[in-house]
């Protein structure tokens, strides 16, 4: 993972310095520690990893710190909001039964669409430990693992950005400092 973060970061200070420049600092251990106390189990190493490079970016589609095209890195304790919600909203709607199946007790969310969807790891310790998928604001879209783990989804955005090929039909570019996606066309 550590390879892959120094030339996300290499490739952002060369082309998109303003975005580089944007990012949050590292969070620290105790904030990753709380977080993990709170969701009753630990996040992956590469989510620790992840969070210790930054701890996020700016909560702005226009300014993102992007994970994939279309997420954004969220900061830690951002994060924890969104999952103290999903999982009250899931609780209250369906019931503390029922709640895994709209928002599992296992996922934590690390990006956001600013639509209302949201990039979840799961931490549980089962097989799917460490899976990236995405949690829609209407059902349970993490059934159906977008990506085996934090890694691949992390060389997937790195590969697009260093060879300039489309993610989901958005290639990355710079404009003005910035990184951004633009739709092929």
């Amino acid at each position: 993972m550590s390879d892959l973060l120094t030339r996300y970061a290499g490739w952002l200070a060369a082309q998109a310095p303003n975005t580089a420049a944007a990012v949050r600092p590292p969070a620290s251990d105790a904030d990753i520690a709380d977080a993990e106390r709170e969701l009753g189990a630990a996040l992956p190493a590469s989510i620790r990893e992840l969070y210790r490079w930054h701890d996020g970016g700016p909560d702005n589609s226009d300014r993102a710190l992007w994970l994939t095209h279309d997420f954004g890195f969220l900061p830690l304790e951002t994060a924890r909001e969104h999952r103290r919600t999903s999982r009250e909203i899931a609780e209250e709607d369906f019931g503390p039964e029922e709640a895994d199946f709209y928002w599992d007790r296992h996922w934590f969310p690390i990006g956001t669409s600013w639509t209302g969807d949201l990039l979840v790891v799961d931490c549980s310790t089962s097989p799917a430990r460490g899976r990236v998928s995405v949690a829609g604001n209407e059902g349970p879209m993490a059934s159906n693992p977008v990506w085996v783990d934090l890694n691949a989804l992390v060389g997937e955005l790195v590969g697009a950005l260093e060879n300039r090929t489309p993610l989901s039909g958005y290639v990355p570019a710079a404009r003005d400092g910035w990184l951004v996606w633009e739709e092929l066309s």
